[in-house]
């Protein structure tokens, strides 16, 4: 190569340089873009409903087969976790993971309730109505067989009534039925007797 009588840097200084120069800026862009933090997208919130009914039960799977875990009341919230048809995956208040029909739950419209029985009839000829639903709870009334009481709600195995008297209280499920008392048919007011006379009583 002929000397540089200019007093110009070598071009193989120069390339030398440029390359150098190169790879220390592709090194600070790494450097910068690994130290910045990365975005991420913020979790939504919980759905949140609440309960419609004065008293509902909180199983441990998704059917009345399960066994009652908690009772929450009307208007407690909970959150939503999951639905199974019918029944809906929830947390209540108190943090119970659990399941409850979404028929008695807002913001599920397409849900049905089951059939409620507004009304029940005292099926013995005595049964005692307790201020809570146990038998540890006082007794409030005595309503006697086929007393018609309005159901107001449920708790495990009892139920909330009123009384004919307008006693609200607490009576055990199976000592109520829906089916009303059978009556016995009234004689027509203008049936005779007896058949005229000279007439069978059947005719041939």
């Amino acid at each position: 190569m002929p000397p540089n009588f200019h007093g110009g840097p070598d071009m193989p200084v120069v390339r030398f340089a440029c390359l150098l120069l190169t790879l220390l800026l592709l090194a600070a862009c790494t450097i910068r873009t690994g130290t910045q933090p990365q975005e991420t997208e913020p979790e939504p919130p919980p759905r949140m409903e609440s309960v419609t009914v004065d008293s509902l039960n909180v199983r441990s799977g998704p059917s009345t087969g399960y066994s009652v875990i908690e009772t929450i009341h009307k208007d407690d919230s909970v959150e939503v976790l999951d639905r199974e048809g019918k029944w809906i995956n929830i947390v209540t208040p108190e943090g119970q993971d659990g399941w409850a029909h979404g028929g008695y739950l807002t913001g599920f419209d397409d849900i049905e309730r089951p059939r409620v029985v507004t009304e029940a009839y005292s099926s013995l000829d005595t049964v005692k109505v307790h201020s809570g639903p146990g038998t540890e709870h006082g007794v409030v009334e005595v309503i006697h067989k086929n007393d018609i009481v309005e159901v107001m709600g449920r708790d495990g195995d009892w139920v909330k009534v009123r009384t004919p008297l307008n006693q609200y209280g607490w009576v055990y499920g199976p000592y109520l039925t829906d089916t009303a008392p059978a009556t016995q048919e009234e004689e027509p007011a203008d049936a005779p007797d007896s058949a005229p006379e000279g007439q069978a009583d059947n005719e041939t």
